[in-house]
Order: C-alpha cells, then structure tokens, then sequence
C-alpha cells in the first residue's frame, strides 16, 4: 500500500508581500496614535504645571491683598500692571509692589518688591523678587483690573476707589497655540488712594 505525504506549501512571495504592507500600515497607525498620546499628555502635563506655578503666585497676592491696610495705588495711573499694599506680619509693617515690566518682545515679568520695618528707622527695601513671566502686557487683557462694591469699573480718569481687584495672569507655553489663563478676584481690605506709590524698581 501506497502512503501519501502532505504538502508543505509554503507562503508565496505576493502572499508575504501582502502580510508585511498591512503589517506596516497598522504599525503605521499604531505608532501614530501613541505619539499623538505622548504629545497630549506632554502638553496636558506642562500646562498643569504652568497653571499650579500661577495658582500660587495669585494665592500670595490675594493674602496680602486681603489684609491690605491701605491699598497703594500708582502714582502715575498705571494701575494695570503696578500695584501696592501695606499689610501687617509679624507685628511689623512691610510695604509690598507688584509691578509688570515690559521685555519688549510682547512677553513681561512680574515681580514683587518689598520694603520692610515701616514703622522704625530702619525701613529696608528689598528688589523686585521674580514671580512669573506674563504674555498680557500689551493693554488688551491687564494684570489688575479693579471693581467698586456695586461691581462697576473703578479706577477711572484718575479716581480709583477700588474694593475688589481682579487679578489676570496669561503665559505663554513653547508650541501652543492657546495660553495658560489665571482669573481671581480678590476683595481687598482697604483702599487709600491719597497714598499711591512710586514706580517699582525691578533691576
């Protein structure tokens, strides 16, 4: 009796052609979903980061802002990027200037400076600490932005007598389109405009 083998026919070289290019096309596209998802969770990531950095520099502001006794205004009307507290610590008085300055290239920093031992002889001013680097410095959107009790714009032809200020802190990130955005309002503990204060140095 006769015994048969099996045929071993293997893949034909148009059969292997065929594995390897749907093989590559849904590579292709896996691939591509993954780095469109490390790319999200990338910008996810740094702009969390650049938005818990902000929350704390608003959050030191409205601490001091909310036991400012009095608030300091600038002297010169610009209120929307330069602003001042007294505030009591440590039973001592300290003055406190918030000022965004210019670099010219459409970005600003914001720094606060500090003048400590008001109420002695040995009153000691402190330069400009840094906080952030801002892109609102063009006018459009301002930093401080303020409101009387009935919630109307104040600050207005050289009246000010603010009662809550609203703090709006933009920055922009490397390869995005849309900014990191920071709104607070914060109400202020008094307000004194007969005390304005004089241009922070920030060198």
């Amino acid at each position: 009796m006769t015994t048969r083998t099996p045929s071993r026919r293997g893949f034909t070289l148009p059969e292997m052609l065929v594995v390897l290019i749907l093989v590559g096309i849904v590579g292709s596209i896996a691939l591509a979903g993954l780095s469109n998802g490390l790319t999200t969770a990338r910008i996810g990531t740094e702009r969390a980061r650049a938005l818990s950095e902000l929350q704390l520099v608003v959050a030191g502001i409205g601490r001091d802002l909310r036991v400012a006794d009095p608030l300091l205004l600038d002297a010169n009307g610009a209120f929307a990027t330069k602003l001042g507290a007294e505030v009591e610590r440590d039973d001592s008085w300290r003055r406190l200037e918030w000022e965004v300055t210019d670099n010219g290239d459409g970005t600003g920093t914001l720094r606060r400076a500090v003048t400590t031992d008001l109420d002695t002889a040995a009153e000691d001013r402190r330069a400009g600490e840094f906080l952030a680097d801002l892109t609102n410095v063009d006018g459009e959107q301002p930093v401080f932005t303020y409101f009387d009790n009935s919630g109307e714009s104040a600050c207005v032809d050289d009246s000010c007598e603010p009662h809550r200020v609203v703090v709006t802190l933009q920055q922009q990130l490397d390869g995005q389109d849309r900014p990191v955005e920071l709104t607070t309002t914060i109400t202020v503990g008094d307000t004194d405009n007969s005390h304005p204060v004089a241009a922070t140095s920030t060198d």
